[in-house]
């Protein structure tokens, strides 16, 4: 393998960013992109981005049911094995788009200075520590989703995680937690009453 010669190497998430042919691309200054990154800088609608370690499956798909009841057109692409660069050709500046983003995707965002709109961190706890040198290393990447948002950005951040509240702290963006209890705060709440936003 040599890089000489390519104008872009695209990362398939399952290639680990330590490769030693990504070391190579990077010495010899070939950029190196991922599905993800590419779509962010395509796409002309805002964008709705979720990750967190657990349901963000469950919750990136029920969000796109909420807008695909306001707006038919919605988009849903992702980590659920639907292109998001596929779906391109169908945005216009006011498709909702709604995103499941990947600790793996994440990594090419956040070498690229790029945030989705509207960050949604679910939670974050052990997993896929094969792959990442530690705890801190992956915790860190899937904070990475707030990282770049600019002040009229959003994250969506669970309050009661510790891990992921520390995201609150990375965003230029508008903070809208949620959690239990009723924090007298601006966010959504669950308390014995229901729900407060």
């Amino acid at each position: 393998f040599t890089p000489e010669g390519a104008d872009l190497i695209v990362r398939n998430p399952t290639v680990r960013r330590s490769s030693k042919f990504l070391q190579l691309a990077r010495a010899t200054g070939v950029p190196i992109e991922m599905e993800m990154s590419l779509f962010l800088r395509a796409c002309p609608a805002p964008v709705i981005g979720v990750t967190g370690t657990k349901g963000k499956t469950t919750t990136t798909t029920l969000c796109a049911a909420m807008l695909r009841a306001w707006d038919e057109r919605t988009v849903l692409a992702g980590n659920m094995g639907i292109s998001a660069v596929g779906q391109l050709e169908r945005i216009s500046p006011d498709t909702p788009v709604v995103l499941e983003i990947s600790s793996w995707q994440l990594e090419a965002l956040d070498e690229h200075g790029l945030s989705p709109h509207i960050a949604v961190l679910t939670n974050i706890s052990e997993d896929h520590l094969d792959t990442y040198a530690s705890f801190a290393e992956y915790a860190d990447t899937k904070r990475s989703i707030a990282r770049h948002q600019e002040p009229d950005d959003a994250l969506v951040v669970n309050a009661d995680d510790p891990e992921a509240w520390q995201a609150a702290a990375l965003t230029r963006g508008r903070v809208v937690p949620f959690g239990i209890g009723d924090r007298g705060s601006d966010g959504c709440w669950i308390t014995n009453e229901g729900l407060r936003v």
